[in-house]
C-alpha cells in the first residue's frame, strides 16, 4: 500500500537528493534511495507535480484493488490444497491496469503499466525516507524506553524493505523494456511501411491541436481532431478507437514539447 498523503508533501520532480534531504538530513548520501528515485523520475519526465499526484491516488487504489484479488486468489489457492501461493504478481497487476483503463484518466493520461510502476518505485522510495525519519536517534544508541526502540527497530527494518521493493519494481519494468526493445526491433521492417502509411494523418493532428486545442486535455484535444479528421483517419489507421491512437500521438507531443 501507498499513502498518496505523503506525496504531496514533498517535490517530487527535485533532485534525488533534496527529496533525500527533504525527509531526513540526517540519513546523508543514500545510493539506494539516490537509485530509485532517479530511475523513477527518468521514467516519469514531463509529469507535473499535479499529475504525479493524481496519478499516486489512482495507483494507490490499484494496489488495494490488486491486495484484494490476490487475497481472494490465495484464500482460493489455499482451499484447494496449493502449497505456494504469490501475492506480487506483476501481470496481475498489469491485468487489473487494464481493466480499469488507467490510461484514460484525463488528470493522468496516457500512462502505461511502466509508468505505474515507475511512480509506485517512487513512493516506496518515499515510505522508506518517511521511515527512516521516524527510525529515531541516527548514532544508533539505543532508548530506555522499550517500546520506543521497539518502535525504532521496526522502522529501521522498514526503510531496508521498502527500497528493497522498489528496487524490484524497477527491475521489473528494465526487463519490461528490455522485451520492448526486441519486439520493436522484430516489427520495425513491418511497421516502417504502415507508418509512412499514416505519418502525414499524425503530423496533421499533431498541428491542428496545437493551433485549436492548446487548452483542451489530450482526450477532449484528440475527440476534437477526429471529428475534423475522421474521413481520412477511418481509411488510414486500423484500429477501433482511432481517438486512443489521436490522445497518444498528442500526449506524447506534448510531453516532448514541455522537455525541450
Amino acid at each position: 500500500m501507498i499513502d498518496p498523503k505523503l506525496a504531496k508533501t514533498v517535490n517530487l520532480l527535485a533532485e534525488p537528493t533534496s527529496i533525500i534531504e527533504a525527509f531526513d538530513p540526517a540519513l546523508g548520501k543514500s545510493i539506494d534511495h539516490e537509485y530509485i528515485i532517479s530511475q523513477a523520475q527518468e521514467r516519469l519526465k514531463g509529469r507535473s507535480q499535479d499529475e504525479l499526484e493524481a496519478g499516486t491516488r489512482y495507483a494507490a487504489e490499484l494496489l488495494r484493488q490488486a491486495e484484494a484479488s490476490a487475497k481472494s486468489s490465495a484464500l482460493k489457492q489455499m482451499q484447494a490444497g496449493t502449497n505456494q501461493v504469490y501475492l506480487n504478481d506483476p501481470l496481475a497487476f498489469i491485468e487489473l491496469f487494464e481493466r480499469f483503463e488507467l490510461d484514460k484518466r484525463e488528470d493522468f493520461s496516457d500512462a502505461e503499466p511502466i509508468t505505474y510502476f515507475s511512480l509506485i518505485a517512487l513512493n516506496f522510495a518515499l515510505e522508506s525516507l518517511d521511515a527512516s525519519r521516524r527510525a529515531g536517534d541516527p548514532s544508533g544508541n539505543p532508548s530506555k524506553d522499550p517500546m520506543e526502540q521497539a518502535v525504532r527497530e521496526h522502522a529501521k527494518r522498514f526503510v531496508q524493505e521498502r527500497a528493497n521493493d522498489a528496487k524490484e519494481l524497477l527491475a521489473f519494468t528494465h526487463g519490461m523494456e528490455f522485451e520492448g526493445i526486441f519486439r520493436r526491433k522484430t516489427a520495425s521492417k513491418a511497421g516502417q511501411t504502415r507508418q509512412a502509411q499514416f505519418d502525414p494523418l499524425k503530423e496533421k493532428i499533431l498541428q491542428y491541436s496545437d493551433e485549436h486545442c492548446a487548452n483542451m486535455s489530450n482526450r477532449k484535444a484528440a475527440n476534437k481532431a477526429y471529428e475534423r479528421y475522421r474521413e481520412e483517419a477511418d481509411s488510414v489507421l486500423r484500429t477501433d478507437d482511432p481517438v486512443k491512437r489521436f490522445e497518444v500521438w498528442i500526449g506524447k507531443h506534448r510531453r516532448a514539447q514541455k522537455r525541450s
